[in-house]
């Protein structure tokens, strides 16, 4: 009785020793990651300026700004900065969007109101190719008027005495970038963008209004280098 005790003793530490993994063994490695964080800019006093944001809804790829306009006036055109800065907090980068021709829908506001506009230039598969250029995993994207037509022919822009946004520091950065795994050679190595149609993130995402989002791209090889997998 007790030999044969100890004979399945014997049989079942065989088998937890064939599945567990030998120390040699390379356990799967999890792809390499790029974080993009896109927030409203803070501190701005111009007469139309960003109140929320919103990731896309499932039938495109354009995220939303939602804009208040202050003014006794209705707008005609308004204009969105990003300004795209990296881990260390320093702004890398301003870029100015043409409105009407790449808005769906318009950029018309009345007069002490709020609207929404879609803005092709926050497409995720577009900022995070900043990555490779300013050299960082974790990237943020500050969302800020930088110009309005309005109805009457007059004109504002982000030079007339607009305070500056709230720039990102370093411990801005922190949280939404504890998944950015992606390393130096690994970013230099990145080719293009495209969207992952089998991402769980794509099914889930929430296109409620924000003051700020973030999402994580996979980086997946190819012929070409490395390719960010983003979900929307």
């Amino acid at each position: 009785m007790i030999l044969h005790m100890l004979q399945e003793i014997a049989s079942l530490a065989v088998a937890v020793f064939l599945i567990l993994p030998s120390q040699g063994q390379d356990l799967p490695k999890k792809e390499p990651a790029v974080t993009v964080w896109v927030v409203a800019a803070g501190g701005q006093d111009g007469p139309v300026h960003v109140i929320g944001l919103a990731r896309p809804q499932k039938l495109t790829r354009y995220p939303s700004v939602r804009l208040r306009n202050s003014s006794p006036l209705s707008t005609k055109d308004i204009w969105i900065e990003t300004i795209i800065s990296g881990r260390d907090g320093r702004v890398a980068l301003i870029t100015y969007h043409v409105s009407k021709a790449r808005s769906p829908g318009g950029r018309v506001i009345p007069a002490h109101d709020d609207g929404w506009i879609q803005e092709p230039g926050l497409q995720s598969s577009s900022l995070v190719l900043f990555a490779r250029e300013l050299r960082s995993n974790c990237l943020r994207v500050t969302v800020v008027v930088a110009k309005v037509d309005f109805a009457d022919g007059s004109s504002w822009n982000s030079d007339q005495g607009q305070a500056s946004p709230n720039y990102p520091d370093r411990e801005d950065c922190g949280t939404p970038c504890k998944g950015s795994t992606a390393t130096q050679a690994e970013l230099e190595k990145l080719a293009r963008a495209e969207y992952d149609k089998t991402s769980a993130e794509q099914e889930a995402h929430d296109p409620s209004e924000a003051r700020a989002y973030f999402f994580i791209c996979s980086l997946v090889p190819d012929s070409s280098g490395l390719v960010a997998m983003c979900p929307y």
